[in-house]
């Protein structure tokens, strides 16, 4: 069993060393918010994003999906920004709507602005503390 445990060890360094994270800015991009709250919280705050997205954006569709982590955490994904500068330019524009930004900031635990080539690589063969060390390293 340890001889098999090395070997996949082995094997996902490998994988880590032929696949990277990229600094790329002009690549579709998502943000990613890490929540700590119930089922009903949640619903809410997919409701308030969805008629922000509505009221704000008549031409532009962004992309909502709420992902559960365990019983009281999720990734809330917002995605189908075409960069990263549409992407900093929209959270910006939602930090500013005052319904949202306080359910929001209520139970935010986490905050990832990504490219979506990056988050394919997220469990892949990487991890979130491996996207962070990447992002400190490269400030």
């Amino acid at each position: 069993l340890t001889r098999r445990e090395e070997l996949v060890h082995e094997d996902m360094e490998k994988e880590k060393q032929e696949k990277s994270f990229s600094l790329e800015t002009k690549v579709p991009y998502m943000l990613v918010y890490k929540l700590s709250f119930g089922e009903t919280e949640s619903n809410l705050l997919i409701y308030d994003i969805a008629a922000f997205n509505f009221t704000k954006f008549m031409i532009k569709d962004y992309d909502l999906k709420l992902l559960r982590v365990s019983d009281d955490q999720y990734l809330l994904l917002v995605a189908n920004f075409e960069n990263q500068k549409e992407a900093v330019w929209y959270n910006d524009i939602l930090k500013k709507e005052a319904f949202v930004d306080g359910r929001l900031n209520f139970s935010l635990e986490g905050f990832y602005l990504i490219s979506v080539d990056n988050y394919n690589l997220i469990g892949n063969p990487f991890s979130w503390v491996d996207y962070e060390l990447f992002i400190k390293e490269n400030q």
